[in-house]
């Protein structure tokens, strides 16, 4: 029998400027990223950022309002320890719908 794996799916909603880390794993754990979606409330002047640790995995340059985002679709993984974070150039409320798996032990919106 095989070994069973749980994919996760989570919505953040976020609003403060710069980085925002939305998951950590646990120590010495790692995340695997499989889709983000970025919902937009109000138009934004700049780019929305998401990053795994310090590597850029998708974005979108002057979202419009009522809009949704494709950043990430297939497989990205992070390094030990990498957090998820979701950059923001202004105060605009977004959400932000993402699929993982991994073990993360720390929620900060």
């Amino acid at each position: 029998m095989g070994t069973v794996v749980t994919i996760l799916s989570r919505r953040f909603s976020v609003g403060t400027v710069g980085d925002n880390e939305l998951l950590r794993p646990e120590s010495n754990g790692r995340l695997y990223l499989y889709k983000a979606v970025l919902s937009v409330n109000a138009d934004i002047t700049g780019e929305v950022v998401l990053r795994l640790g310090t590597t850029n995995i998708g974005g979108v340059l002057n979202p419009k309002s009522g809009n949704q985002y494709l950043l990430l679709n297939s497989l990205e993984f992070g390094k030990i320890n990498d957090s998820v974070y979701l950059y923001l150039p202004s105060t605009t409320t977004v959400t932000l719908n993402l699929t993982y798996k991994g073990a993360p032990k720390v929620e900060i919106v």
